[in-house]
């Protein structure tokens, strides 16, 4: 009985210690990348990237795994389910850009869980500083597993052993030329109007300046008639080259452009526009992100990404046929 006893004391103690322990918790770690922070935040905002290097997914390369929303960024969710040690679950990122990403993690097995992502790139010399914060709360197993210092131990590995892995897939991406313009303009008009002229591209050629370089370059249109999955094709002379463009997003508050380039030289430009109130118009802010991943026809020096008077240009355009309010 006396034994009996003392096991209950202990079990009693041991549930009240674990049950006093912290219900949340808190992990972080870093590295330096020597990559540009664009180039960082793609293998963080494109979930499909992540077989690549997160550190669990090597504990079932044969899971069910599944991708939803928007290709990439805001919106995009990630769903698997396993057998093998991954578990079921969720993710979704809920922020995006070149000093953020935020993910929701939701975990339906093992053990039902929420945890937070956060993934901060800041410019550190050459390359970039990159941590990586998990945050979330936990459930009485967990509570006894991080009173025994493996909760905290665990995911502080798994968060080192995925920097590393991205790092070296970063640094290897970022051998190739990024280049990063922002310039922005004010229209009096609506966000809705300017979104139709950004979001229908069949509608481009009226303030595009890349539109009247050749007045012979053949165009086709493709996918929806306006919004997510329009695309556009061209082909022209040297200088107008050939490409596609292919709308990834659409709403009043931001549109993002997927641009693949064959001609004068291969390139992947990512076209971002911001769209916020401001008076009785609206803001527009344009961002263009360009790789470069082949050399130039003829293997001349890389030609110059859209300069910044040519985004100037065609913000100014785009202000123009805005303000007349089309049809």
């Amino acid at each position: 009985m006396k034994v009996a006893l003392a096991l209950l004391a202990v079990a009693v103690a041991a549930a009240a210690f674990v049950v006093s322990c912290p219900a949340s918790y808190r992990v972080e770690r870093s590295v330096l990348v020597g990559a540009h922070p664009v180039v960082v935040a793609a293998q963080i905002t494109d979930l499909k990237r992540w077989l690549a290097w997160s550190p669990r997914e090597p504990l079932d390369p044969g899971a069910r795994r599944r991708y939803g929303g928007t290709a990439s960024g805001v919106g995009s969710s990630y769903y698997w389910s396993s057998t093998a040690g991954l578990g079921r679950g969720r993710m979704t990122v809920l922020a995006a850009s070149p000093q953020l990403v935020e993910i929701e993690l939701e975990m339906e097995e093992p053990r039902p869980s929420v945890a937070d992502l956060e993934f901060r790139m800041s410019p550190e010399g050459n390359g970039t500083r990159l941590t990586w914060i998990q945050a979330g709360s936990l459930g009485y197993v967990d509570r006894a597993l991080r009173a025994l210092g493996h909760a905290d131990r665990d995911i502080g590995l798994e968060l080192e052993q995925g920097l590393e892995r991205l790092k070296t897939i970063a640094e290897a991406e970022g051998r190739v030329k990024v280049y990063r313009l922002e310039r922005s303009a004010r229209a009096e008009a609506t966000p809705d109007d300017v979104l139709a002229h950004l979001a229908d591209l069949r509608r481009w050629a009226a303030w595009w300046p890349r539109e009247s370089i050749d007045p012979e370059m053949r165009r086709t249109h493709g996918g929806a008639p306006s919004g997510p999955g329009a695309s556009y094709y061209w082909s022209g002379n040297y200088q107008a080259g050939q490409g596609r463009l292919t709308v990834l997003s659409a709403s009043a508050e931001r549109v993002v452009i997927e641009m693949e380039t064959e001609r004068p030289m291969r390139a992947s430009v990512d076209l971002e526009f911001r769209l916020s109130p401001d008076g009785k118009g609206t803001r527009i802010v344009a961002v263009v992100s360009v790789q470069r991943t082949g050399e130039r026809e003829g293997g001349a020096a890389d030609p110059d990404p859209i300069p910044g008077s040519e985004l100037e240009k065609a913000l100014a355009r785009l202000v123009s046929v805005a303000e007349a309010r089309p049809p």
